[in-house]
């Protein structure tokens, strides 16, 4: 496992941020990790998503993961040398302590 951090959390909020017009998410000021290999295991039950992301287990609302409106959706993930990412959400991340810290493949 190698882990990448993109930029220092500056805050922490009790819920996800609001989707984009478009059904994505935008996280700032985000902390993340890379995982080498596929979330094809994971809360969601979606697999060959690549990339993918897992998200703070607060941005789950259903009490079945596999349910959940959040799975599926598009995180937009901006990397220090200015290039973004679309990620598709596909699991709870046990690890994350801030609900802007997110675990990638």
């Amino acid at each position: 496992m190698s882990t990448t951090k993109a930029t220092k959390p500056t805050k922490t909020t009790a819920k996800p941020p609001k989707p984009t017009p478009g059904g994505g998410y935008t996280v700032r000021d985000a902390e993340g990790t890379r995982f080498g290999a596929a979330l094809n295991s994971n809360a969601c039950g979606i697999s060959g998503a690549d990339p993918a992301v897992a998200v703070n287990p607060a941005w789950f609302k259903s009490a079945n993961p596999n349910n959940d409106p959040i799975c599926g959706k598009t995180v937009a993930i901006t990397g220090s040398n200015g290039k973004t990412v679309n990620a598709r959400v596909v699991d709870k991340c046990g690890a994350c302590e801030s609900d802007n810290h997110l675990d990638m493949t």
